[in-house]
């Protein structure tokens, strides 16, 4: 812009005009940034209170995860035992039954039916014996079985359980805290629409 020149310099209302005019657009331009500024902290504080939350589900899913490995040892421990016990059972009842069957055999050494049944507990002394081949089998997959996982366990790279967990649907902690998606696709997934400039 040019000002008129006077016989002390240029006009006054033309100067008061044009400063008063960029002081305007100044105060204009300030204000949008301002506007702008609180708009993007609302927005920073709405993305804080989400990853807060996702944070929380972390650690409520780590601690699932922990307390889902502890409870599997726990059941795997209470199912030896119960095995145990039911071996210890089956044998206690295997030995009355045989007490019982051998004094009715003594009683009643021709009945065929008795004899017939000595087959029963031939068998069954074999297995409770532990010299089934059945139940050998059984025992060494068993065995062979908590071999082959203690070894993957061992093997495996030392990772914490949220790094190592995904579910079934897919989702991986791994992903989330390094992802490889666009930050802009990742918004639009959640929902989170970036304005439009």
């Amino acid at each position: 812009m040019k000002f008129d020149i006077e016989r002390k310099g240029y006009k006054k209302a033309e100067v008061d005009e044009y400063i008063f005019t960029l002081k305007n657009e100044y105060e204009s331009k300030l204000n949008e940034q301002k506007n702008r500024i609180f708009q993007l902290r609302s927005e920073l504080d709405e993305k804080d209170k989400k990853i807060a939350e996702y944070g929380a589900k972390a650690e409520l899913i780590s601690s699932a995860l922990i307390h889902a490995v502890a409870k599997a040892d726990e059941i795997e421990k209470l199912a030896q035992s119960r095995y145990r016990e039911e071996i210890a059972a089956l044998r206690a009842f295997h030995e009355k039954w045989q007490a019982h069957y051998d004094a009715l055999l003594k009683k009643y050494p021709d009945d065929e039916g008795l004899k017939a049944q000595s087959k029963f507990n031939s068998a069954m002394d074999e297995v409770l014996s532990g010299g089934s081949e059945q139940l050998k089998e059984i025992e060494s997959h068993f065995v062979s079985e908590q071999k082959r996982v203690e070894e993957v366990v061992k093997d495996a790279p030392k990772k914490t359980l949220a790094e190592d967990a995904v579910s079934a649907s897919g989702f991986s902690f791994a992903e989330a805290w390094n992802p490889t998606d666009d930050l802009s696709k990742i918004m639009e997934d959640l929902g989170i629409k970036p304005d439009e400039e």
